[in-house]
């Protein structure tokens, strides 16, 4: 595996099951959250391989939310999707204690998040925690979320769009951006943990220029834990690095659709420099 651009693990999805790889040669089976499943009762996702037809005609995920209608499921927290270990990947030199770190990846959307109508269970919302990393801290703000909603979060037609968070945990400090559907996105994302001065959340969106971002958020006004305020994270930076990252992870209460998400994803790259050739990619 190529790390010219500061890649600590990659998840190509050209494996089935996908792997993490990492610089120093090793590759490492995601592990499934819950077992996912042909549309039915009592089946929150599904999850299907294919050899070709992704980016560049490679080989990728498909990843299905199923309708709740069907399901029957999704609106209690409930898991879905991947998960491995940052042990896997860290640095020889050490985790760095605020970062900067990237995510990026290339992503398609067939089938939008459209909420379920509130029905007693479901709440018309469509929070999907997609990534996650840095979970298991005192402070759940500590937490780096990379949530998807329907377009009609930021403001745009949910058919064509989704809507695209970079959270501080389950909070008020985010980037925000809307992704277009059904055809395939290249993005970046960008975080540094720290004070409103030093700390940052940016997206990019078919877009190499660092300087000039998609989407960024530098006020953490909402923030404050550990004795601080308008911080992001603990006072020495990020300090759960080392366990669960999650891929695919719903886990929202509350949150239904009203018909079935599917989504391709390939080339999910964890790194600590940004790379200024991702889109359109090689």
């Amino acid at each position: 595996m190529a790390s010219a651009q500061g890649e600590l693990a990659v998840i190509d999805f050209q494996d089935d099951p996908p792997h993490v790889q990492t610089p120093g040669g090793s590759s490492l089976p995601l592990r499934l959250v819950t077992e996912p499943g042909p549309k039915g009762p009592g089946v929150l996702w599904g999850a299907t391989h294919h050899g070709r037809g992704g980016w560049n005609n490679r080989g990728f995920v498909r990843y299905s939310w199923w309708a709740w209608g069907a399901s029957g499921v999704g609106h209690a927290a409930d898991q879905a999707g991947w998960t491995g270990s940052g042990k896997w990947f860290r640095p020889a030199a050490g985790w760095l204690p605020f970062g900067p770190y990237y995510l990026r990846f290339r992503i398609r959307i067939n089938g939008p998040l459209l909420p379920q109508a509130p029905n007693g269970r479901c709440d018309g919302d469509t929070e999907m925690k997609f990534f996650l990393w840095n979970n298991f801290t005192r402070a759940g703000i500590d937490r780096v979320i990379m949530m998807l909603h329907a377009g009609s979060e930021g403001g745009r037609d949910e058919r064509t769009y989704t809507t695209l968070d970079l959270r501080a945990g389950v909070s008020g400090s985010y980037a925000r951006t809307t992704i277009r559907n059904h055809e395939w996105v290249h993005v970046q994302l960008g975080w540094r943990w720290g004070t409103e001065s030093v700390g940052f959340q940016r997206i990019w969106v078919n877009n190499n220029d660092i300087a000039a971002p998609t989407a960024e958020n530098r006020r953490f006004d909402d923030l404050s834990a550990y004795g601080l305020s308008r911080t992001w994270g603990a006072p020495d930076g990020a300090s759960a690095l080392d366990d669960q990252f999650f891929l695919g992870n719903i886990a929202n209460t509350g949150s239904c659709v009203r018909e079935d998400v599917e989504i391709d994803l390939l080339d999910v790259e964890l790194a600590t420099e940004f790379d200024p050739s991702w889109y359109p990619g090689a």
